[in-house]
């Protein structure tokens, strides 16, 4: 087959399929110049996040590859140093390496790890404590150069995880910045904001790389607190959003609603940890209020919602599972307050019928009220997948179970303490055929359990339906 028989699309999207397998990559390097113009791009798009996933002598290579890109100002140690910069200038190599970078993690665990442990090979320095912090500031200041070298040769970076500024303090003040991440498709910071009315060089930094954004499509931010308004407008103007998900995030007195009517893409959301906070002097801030939204001012198509271990307002939980519909398919209300409430106090199949997925933390208090209201909520759903979760005895619940299970389950997932009576009434009145079951226990597992399982597992095998062992 000649090179041109075989369209360049159709080879990239088979290479898509490999991209991790850094092994099957450098064997199609071998195959002919054609592969090898296509291989090599891909292999330095991820080079960090494949380096990282290699055994430690992997890195030496793409670490010194990079350093012969460094200009004469980057390489700031030389003179003290030499031997930590390679010999080879970059004229020699065929390929520009850094601009095929595309994700890209400026973060302590990953970039600066490699730069330390070629630090560390390539230097005569013994290991002491004094030695250590000289090498953690050669490590430091090689690992910035590096970033603005990747700058300055036009990476083009389509993921990027911010998640310490400790060890690059200079970030904000690089040239080219807004540039290189202009088409981000993933975005992910995790790091300390200035509390409201205190603007840092890090909030700017962050709003100026959102606002730049033109076809970003996951979102992923842990401020670690108060979420500043001026970051959160910027993410909620995104209407190429897929999926956002906030981590650790205050916000001021209501959840962002503004996500729901923006952001027309939005497929995900997801809510780990986060809090509604009340501030008096911010009582009439522009933040959209939950009763002004209804079902009919929603463009998005919300597939999958997240709620875990928040403390949101009942209203606010209540009326995001409200808005998202009818496209709703997946729901976790997961160790979040008042997720009890939410579910005894309405049946989710009033507004999300096609809910496939569901998985619930019950607390102990409110075991007993949800056990009637759990039978019609899930009767009148077609879930495949349906997860319950207590840290309190749920004998009766589980016992119970099984007479209300839909018969389009297919997996159960039961983390509780119960016994063995509790399991045998569940799967011996059950109706469905599951495919999969998951326990977690909290009592002793023991021999009667396993091979009462195995049993109902042949029956189901069988078409059977379980009826004693």
């Amino acid at each position: 087959m000649s090179e041109s028989s075989f369209p360049i699309e159709c080879f990239n999207r088979i290479f898509k399929h490999i991209e991790n397998d850094k092994s099957t990559l450098h064997s199609c390097l071998l195959v002919d110049r054609l592969w090898c113009r296509m291989i090599v791009p891909i292999l330095w798009s991820r080079s960090f996040s494949l380096i990282q996933n290699s055994k430690k002598d992997d890195s030496l290579f793409p670490t010194g590859t990079y350093l012969t890109f460094l200009n004469d100002e980057e390489r700031q140690l030389y003179n003290h140093y030499p031997e930590l910069y390679p010999t080879a200038k970059f004229e020699e190599h065929l390929f520009n390496y850094p601009s095929f970078l595309k994700d890209f993690h400026y973060d302590l665990i990953v970039m600066y790890l490699i730069v330390k442990f070629w630090v560390k090979t390539n230097t005569s320095l013994d290991i002491s404590k004094y030695n250590c912090r000289i090498i953690n500031t050669i490590s430091n200041k090689i690992s910035q150069s590096l970033f603005k070298m990747f700058l300055r040769n036009n990476a083009q970076i389509n993921l990027m995880n911010i998640k310490s500024f400790e060890f690059y303090p200079d970030l904000p003040f690089l040239s080219n910045l807004q540039n290189s991440f202009s088409d981000l498709k993933s975005f992910q910071f995790s790091s300390y904001l200035e509390p409201l009315h205190k603007k840092d060089d890090k909030e700017e930094l962050f709003f100026n790389i959102i606002n730049a954004q033109r076809n970003i499509k996951k979102f992923i931010i842990n401020p670690h607190g108060i979420i500043p308004r001026s970051i959160l407008n910027s993410i909620i103007h995104q209407t190429s959003l897929v999926l956002v998900h906030f981590k650790e995030t205050k916000f001021i007195n209501w959840f962002p609603f503004e996500l729901l009517l923006n952001c027309d893409n939005l497929k995900f959301l997801l809510t780990e940890n986060c809090h509604e906070y009340c501030n008096e002097e911010n009582s009439q801030s522009d933040t959209v209020k939950p009763c002004s939204i209804s079902l009919k001012d929603i463009k998005c198509k919300v597939d999958t919602l997240y709620i875990n271990n928040n403390n949101f307002l009942p209203l606010t939980i209540s009326k995001l599972i409200q808005l998202s519909g009818t496209n709703l398919t997946s729901l976790w209300l997961d160790r979040t307050k008042f997720s009890s409430y939410i579910i005894t106090s309405e049946p989710l199949s009033i507004h999300c019928p096609n809910i496939t997925h569901l998985i619930l933390t019950i607390d102990t208090i409110s075991l007993y009220q949800i056990k009637n209201s759990l039978s019609i909520l899930i009767s009148n759903l077609n879930l495949e997948y349906f997860g319950i979760r207590n840290f309190g005895w749920t004998n009766e619940l589980i016992s119970d179970l099984g007479n209300y299970l839909p018969s389009s389950l297919k997996y159960l997932e039961i983390s509780s303490f119960f016994d063995f009576e509790a399991l045998y009434m569940l799967l011996k009145s059950c109706k469905c055929q599951l495919r999969g079951l998951s326990m977690i226990f909290f009592n002793v597992f023991n021999e009667n359990y396993l091979s009462f399982i195995i049993d109902y597992a042949k029956c189901i095998e069988g078409g059977n339906e379980y009826q004693d062992c």
